[in-house]
This record gives structure tokens, sequence and C-alpha cells, in this order.
């Protein structure tokens, strides 16, 4: 609405911002007065994290209001380079949620909080600016037109965007939590072609999870952010202070024990998820003389994969049907683990571990392909396009096993859409001809089966070994913890404490060695971070 030039205060040798009304609306009485009623509004809020009105009055008819430089720039300029990380993000809020509160006890609303109005000093210090649009809850002038969508629809609150007339600091707190949103992920959560269209999704779409474009962070974060961005105003945090201490909260916590990184560039938007949760299909597990392969169909679209492949090979045929897992019986079957201790430290019924804290040359990987290796404390795979690697831990064999591992997806979007991989254990492994398997996608689907004599034995399907989606497997998580319990009539996987099935198998009472497996089926996938890897008894 208005012009903002910086210039020099000679009285004080000071650089100042001085902030006018454009020509074109000076001769409009609302403007003008909205324009005045900013100052009266700042002069009211002395705080630390809103910028002061130092001067206001007319010249020659021009009204003009004299501001404390904040030569910092704005973060807006900020996220035009992408996503902050995790700790200035909380800070800025920390800051920003204090200055909000404050404004909130005087009985003010913001009602256009937003990237562009969140200004910085030259120490780095968050202020709020632009209260052109504030509304005064206890004694709001009844001269002001309330008519159209007051603020920014990409910020706005369901019900500033529904045009209700009771506002309060709840909607700031939602515009804030919007903010935080772009500072962790470098999008909007709710974009659309016209400001409109925008303004129907922050009404009627819920707000998209955080670890859909941040799958490193944990699910505490997006709790927070859930909450922060709930359609009611009642659903959300009491004041802006309490968002912002959940969210330092969740920013101390050791989430995901640091497996990874923080990313730091832009990543999938809430359109690029939708595509990305596309009809998937992975067909016929099929091994001989060493070499298994997997055909699948991704959408529209056909390609040959490999699950234990060599590059020479490839072969695929489409399932007739996808079948989800049925949930898994409450009684479950006992068994005897027969065991060859692989070292007298480990705990009681353990048979393997290892936290990849090192390399101990203990694992062999077949047809090692891409960037594979036990480093930063997990065993990393990078898998280029159509490929599945397996790798082989050289513990003592075990029958009726529990394996265990946690995974960190955290392949990069292509396009917008996050690839399509799977990953997951091995038990039962004899040789490359007779072994068992279960796996997860990031995208909610599961796939389990196992190999007799190079003969593919389907247990999720009534065919062929399919991957199918499974209600009970979170999209996009944080982490993955897949268990899979391998006994010599039937096998259990279990995903993040939840039993995704129970499956019936026909495996060597001998039992096997163990391992791990991840497999692309388009484009390239991960890093994958495997960590925590445990063999034990089968309870």
């Amino acid at each position: 609405m208005a012009s903002v030039y910086r210039a020099h205060d000679p009285e004080f040798n000071r650089e100042v911002a001085i902030k006018v009304l454009p020509p074109a609306l000076q001769r409009q009485d609302e403007f003008r007065a909205r324009f005045k009623r900013e100052a009266q509004i700042v002069a009211a809020l002395e705080h630390a994290a809103i910028v002061p009105v130092y001067d206001s009055g007319e010249h020659e008819g021009q009204p003009y209001l004299v501001m404390r430089l904040m030569s910092g720039g704005s973060l807006a300029d900020r996220l035009a380079d992408g996503p902050l990380s995790v700790a200035a993000a909380a800070a800025i809020a920390d800051r920003i949620a204090g200055a909000l509160d404050f404004a909130h006890s005087k009985g003010i609303v913001h009602r256009d909080l937003k990237p562009a109005n969140i200004l910085f000093d030259a120490e780095g210090q968050a202020y709020i600016s632009d209260f052109g649009l504030a509304k005064l809850t206890l004694a709001d002038s009844p001269h002001l037109s309330r008519s159209g969508l007051m603020g920014t629809p990409a910020y706005m609150a369901p019900e500033q965007a529904r045009g209700e007339k009771q506002i309060d600091g709840r909607a700031d707190q939602y515009a804030l939590g919007v903010i935080v949103y772009q500072m962790l992920t470098g999008q909007l959560p709710f974009e659309a072609d016209t400001p409109v269209a925008v303004a129907v999704k922050q009404i009627s779409e819920p707000p998209p999870h955080l670890q859909v474009a941040r799958p490193d962070l944990g699910p505490a974060f997006d709790d927070v952010l859930q909450k922060a961005l709930a359609k009611q105003a009642d659903a959300r945090y009491p004041q802006a202070g309490a968002f912002a201490a959940a969210l330092q909260q969740a920013a101390t916590q050791p989430h995901l024990r640091q497996l990874v990184p923080v990313i730091d560039v832009a990543v999938v938007s809430s359109s690029g998820a939708r595509r990305a949760r596309r009809r998937l299909v992975v067909s016929g597990l099929i091994a001989a003389g060493g070499v298994v392969l997997v055909g699948i169909c991704l959408a529209s679209l056909a390609a040959a994969s490999r699950l234990w492949a060599t590059p020479a090979a490839s072969l695929a045929h489409a399932p007739t049907r996808t079948a989800t897992a049925t949930d898994a019986p409450t009684a479950t079957a006992t068994a005897t683990a027969t065991l060859i201790p692989a070292t007298p430290t480990l705990p009681p019924g353990v048979v393997f571990n290892d936290d990849f804290a090192a390399d101990r040359g203990i694992w062999r990987t077949f047809d090692p392909i891409g960037d594979t290796g036990i480093r930063d404390g997990v065993f990393s795979y990078a898998l280029p396009e159509v490929t599945t690697l397996r790798s082989i831990a050289e513990g003592a064999p075990a029958a009726a096993m529990r394996v265990g591992v946690t995974v960190v997806d955290r392949t990069a979007p292509v396009d917008g859409v996050v690839e399509w991989g799977g990953f997951g254990v091995l038990c039962d492994f004899q040789d490359s001809r007779n072994f068992a398997f279960a796996g997860v996608s990031a995208h909610g689907y599961h796939i389990v089966g196992y190999f007799k004599d190079g003969v593919e034995i389907p247990s999720n399907t009534d065919r062929v070994a399919t991957w199918t989606p499974n209600a009970a497997i979170p999209k996009f998580a944080a982490a993955y913890r897949i268990e899979f319990t391998c006994a010599d009539d039937h096998a259990t996987l279990v995903v993040n404490g939840s039993i995704i099935g129970d499956y019936p198998m026909s495996l060597p009472a001998a039992g096997g060695r163990y391992g791990l497996f991840a497999t692309a089926f388009g484009r390239a996938i991960g890093p994958l971070a495997f960590d925590d890897f445990e063999v034990s008894a089968r309870p």
C-alpha cells in the first residue's frame, strides 16, 4: 500500500526509513485513515521486536512515518535463497511470537503477517513491520471499511479467508505457522494459480505434512505445525508464544539421532507430493542361477527392474491384481531359535547386531554399484536408476529369527516428485536361490516373499510378490523401523510398531543368514541410511 524510502536524519545524524502514501492513494480517505492509524498503533507497541516509529505527520498534504531503518533486509529476501536451518527458523519464530503476543495483549491483531513484513536489523534480529491492516479487536474504528479480504491469501487464516469479523490473535499464529513451514521447506503449504483459489485452499484443504517435504525432520515438528495450522482457531495454540515454545522443544530433540544433515534446498511442493502418489505395482520376482529380476508398472509407465540383478538381465511380467495385506491375527505361533553365538558380548537372545559406528568388515554387498558403504555411523545406499543392491552380514546363522533395521530415506525430489524406491531386510538367506525378504516404500507400500530353489513363492498376494499399499505404513516418515520375523511356517512384518501382516511361508528349518536390500524402481534413489541392524531370537 505504501512506499518506503531510505533517508538521513540530520538532527540525530542517523539513517532512517520514511514511509509515505503513493499519490494515487493520498486522495482516498480510507487509506489516509489507515495510514494514520498505523502510526497510532505502532506508537502504542513499544516492543523489542516491532519496528519503532520515530515520528509521523504530513508535508504538503503527504502523510509520512519515520521509522528505524532495517538494513538487514526482509525474511522474503532470505527465503529467495532457499529454506533456513531448523535453528534459524525456530529463533525467528520465537522472537516474532513474542512480539505478536505483546500486540495481542494490547488488543491488536496484525492480520497481514508474511515474510515481506518481517525485517532484520544490521545484527540480524527480526522485527515485525507494516501494521497497516492491523485490527483493534477491543475498539476498532467503525468508520474503516471491512469489505473484501484483508491480508495476503498465502498466509491468511481460514477465518480471515471466510471474511469473519471476529478475528483474534490466533489468526496471526496461523500466519506464523505458514511462515515457519516456508522457512523449513522453502515453499508454501498452499499454492494455486489465483489468490482466490489459495484462499479456498486455506479454508478447505488440510495442511500438508511437513515430513513430505522434509523427511529428515522428526514427527514432533509435524505435530507442532499441524496444530498451528489447524482450520479451527480453537484447535490451535492459545498464544503464539506457546507455538514457538513447542517448536523450540521439537528443535532441541535429537530427531532421527541426526542421521542426516539439514536439507537446505527447496523440496516437494504440495502439488508435487500429490503427483507422487501414483499407483505402483511391482511384479514377479524371478530367480535363476543367482540372478533375481523384478518388473514394474508405475502408473502408465512400464519399466524393467531387477532386485538382485546383473546389468545384463532384464525380464518383467505384470500381475493381474494388487492386493492389500490382511491384518495380522492376535495369536502368534512360538518357536525355539537355534543359535550360534556371534560374540559373547551380545545381549541375551541377540544373534547379531551392528550400529555401523565403524566398518567391521563383516558385510558383503553383491554387485556393488552406486555410492554404497558404511560411513558417518550408517550403512548408506545410493542407487542409480533401475537397480537393486543387497548386502549380507557374515554373522552366525539362525533359525526362527527376527531381523530389524531403521531406515531413513533421503531421496530428493525430481521435477517436484519423490522417486519410487523400496528398502528392507533379508532373512533365512542360504544362497541367492533361497531366501526370504520384506520391504517397504516411503510411498506407503510393502512387499513380502521368498525364493525356494530359485522359484518365487508369493506371500503378500495370491500370485507373485507384489508391492501393495497398506494404510498402517506412514508415507514419507522421518524414519522406518522394519522388523521381519521369519519362522519355518510363516513370517510377520512390523513397520514403526504397527503389524502390517502375518504371511504363510515354508522356510528350511536350518535357518540362514540375514541382510539388507534396496531397489530403485525407475530413476535413482537415495541416499538411504540403514542403522541399528539387529537379529534376535523370535519371541
